[in-house]
């Protein structure tokens, strides 16, 4: 069955070490992983919180505009009695002893950000992620994934007709902070009742798809699912041959393994286009030379 991709790109770079390029070659299998297993313990794994505090929401007490209220909303005529006495008030009673009353409904919200993260633990756990880039020359990828250039980059291509997991790729978005349950704007709209309630379910979403602006060089997109906890917190995953495009050989990948990986592009797997790294002698950055011919 043909699916609808989620996104413009055609194809995707894995970057792997000789003895993992050996394993999805010879065997036609990449690991999906829990995040847990993850090199950055803050990729996926801090959970959800709030980004205010509870003095911030007592403060629309004392703005100079009028607030939006509903009159519905429960905490309605509390916040008109207290905006109308508020020049008696004095702030350091306000915040010791009014605020604890008026923010009693963040207390549910405190309960719901305990559970949540107890139960986001759990999904963790379940979670499975194939991580890919968007760049095939990357040296600080190539350093890093690739055996510090002595293994592999494959070229792995999106095929709809084969339902294959590629096509359904989240970008991963780098920020400077991570993802909230709810900013103090939307907890102040829901508080005066200008909006009904907080989604809160795509959360989960946006914390598995987020990294530091640090990472931002990986130019990664994934692929997201979720299995039953093992105690590896890894699932393996066949693909089909024709998802190998090509393969980019590491700058500094000796002929003994060159030459154990050209012997796997045989068969199944004749069609792969074989490049060469070198580096380059005039900048930082890597050429590749057709190698094709070589493939026995």
């Amino acid at each position: 069955m043909k699916i609808i991709k989620t996104h413009d790109r055609d194809f995707f770079y894995k970057y792997a070490n000789y003895n993992t390029a050996i394993n999805i070659l010879g065997n036609l299998e990449v690991r999906w992983s829990s995040p847990l297993l993850f090199n950055d313990p803050f990729d996926t794994q801090v959970g959800i919180h709030l980004d205010f505090t509870s003095e911030e929401i007592g403060k629309m007490i004392f703005a100079e505009e009028e607030p939006s209220l509903a009159n519905d909303n429960p905490y309605s005529s509390l916040i008109k009695q207290l905006r109308k006495e508020r020049h008696k008030l004095n702030p350091a009673k306000f915040t010791s002893k009014v605020i604890p009353e008026i923010i009693e409904d963040r207390n549910s919200y405190k309960k719901l950000l305990h559970d949540e993260n107890l139960a986001f633990i759990q999904e963790v756990k379940r979670m499975r992620v194939f991580c890919v880039s968007e760049i095939h020359d990357n040296l600080l990828m190539w350093a890093h994934y690739a055996g510090q250039h002595t293994g592999v980059v494959l070229k792995l291509k999106c095929i709809p007709e084969l339902d294959t997991a590629l096509c359904a790729a989240r970008e991963v978005k780098y920020r400077p902070k991570i993802p909230v349950l709810a900013t103090k704007e939307e907890y102040i709209k829901k508080y005066t009742g200008q909006i009904k309630d907080i989604n809160h379910g795509d959360v989960f979403e946006k914390l598995a798809v987020t990294k530091s602006e640090h990472w931002i060089y990986e130019g990664e997109w994934r692929c997201i699912t979720f299995r039953p906890i093992n105690e590896k917190l890894y699932d393996v995953y066949t693909l089909y041959p024709e998802e190998i495009d090509a393969i980019y050989l590491g700058c500094r990948m000796d002929k003994q393994n060159r030459d154990n990986i050209l012997k796997l592009l045989t068969g199944k797997l004749k069609h792969v286009k074989i490049s060469m790294a070198s580096r380059s002698r005039t900048q930082f950055c890597l050429d590749f030379d057709d190698i094709t011919k070589l493939k026995r």
